[in-house]
């Protein structure tokens, strides 16, 4: 993830994390459709469920403090270790901050208005990767609850999950490869136990109560030979907000903050002949 003065297009591993292509899209129900109905459920009813149960920046959520600690397993080096708090009111007031040796990020939501203080130009995507999972555990929500076909998703075993797997080719011929999507669901009651895809993943573990929520304090994704997790090491309810720690005096222009958008292999191949500055 790229400030966008800096360099507005990111490569294609640093992708937005939403299934956005309409052609992925109908990859995704035509593979799920296919597939022996084998359950009660469908793939958008179980995600509707996953998150009702376990997200806690949907609407209505409880107000909470939360900080968890990001590090690489069995790795101590500073590049892989970064803090995360987060006061959160509603899905419109929130304030969150990360930090780790090479990048940091001050974040206030307040109305319609954000403000953004980063130091460093570039978002690591390992670390992204893991601070969207805390917050918003399936980022391409909105395109799964599309699909209405059958999903057997178990309620009553802590040991068992159903997942939804599909594969979509890629690149340009004769250089093509087949990538694979994974979104698996289990535990008592449906919980969200994994998403595998291209730009996003992470596995979710221990799961505790909070409120009328269950969350996973654990999250867990693997970057090649590093295996990195997120622990909640404070989640409480957040009684009284402090408003000063909302409050904007200056909302960040749209151009000053950092995003990530998704290209196709014709525009990387062409960025790592003529890398910009």
């Amino acid at each position: 993830m790229i400030r966008p003065g800096k360099f507005r297009i990111a490569c294609t591993q640093a992708v937005t994390y939403a299934l956005r292509a309409a052609s992925l899209l109908l990859l995704l129900i035509g593979a799920a459709a296919a597939q022996t109905p084998a359950g009660t459920s469908s793939v958008g009813d179980a995600v509707e469920n996953a998150l009702r149960r376990g997200q806690i920046t949907l609407p209505g959520a409880h107000p909470f403090h939360l900080q968890a600690h990001i590090s690489a397993e069995g790795n101590s080096r500073a590049e892989y270790s970064a803090d995360v708090e987060e006061y959160w009111v509603s899905p419109s007031k929130w304030r969150r901050a990360v930090k780790s040796a090479e990048f940091s990020q001050t974040l206030i939501s307040n109305g319609d208005q954000l403000s953004e203080q980063d130091t460093g130009d570039y978002y690591p995507f390992w670390l992204h990767d893991l601070v969207t999972a805390l917050f918003d555990p399936l980022p391409m929500a909105d395109q799964l609850k599309r699909m209405r076909a059958p999903l057997e998703v178990p309620d009553d075993s802590v040991k068992s999950n159903s997942c939804l797997n599909v594969q979509a080719k890629v690149g340009i011929a004769p250089a093509q490869n087949t990538l694979g999507y994974a979104f698996c669901f289990g535990g008592k009651g449906g919980l969200l136990q994994s998403v595998t895809t291209p730009g996003y993943h992470a596995r979710f573990a221990d799961y505790q109560k909070f409120g009328d929520k269950m969350v996973a304090r654990s999250v867990t994704a693997e970057f090649g030979p590093l295996t990195i997790d997120a622990k909640i090491t404070e989640l409480k309810e957040l009684a009284a907000p402090d408003e000063t720690l909302f409050a904007i005096e200056k909302p960040t222009p749209t151009s000053e903050q950092v995003r990530s958008t998704q290209v196709g292999e014709d525009i990387a191949r062409a960025l790592a002949v003529n890398t910009p500055a």
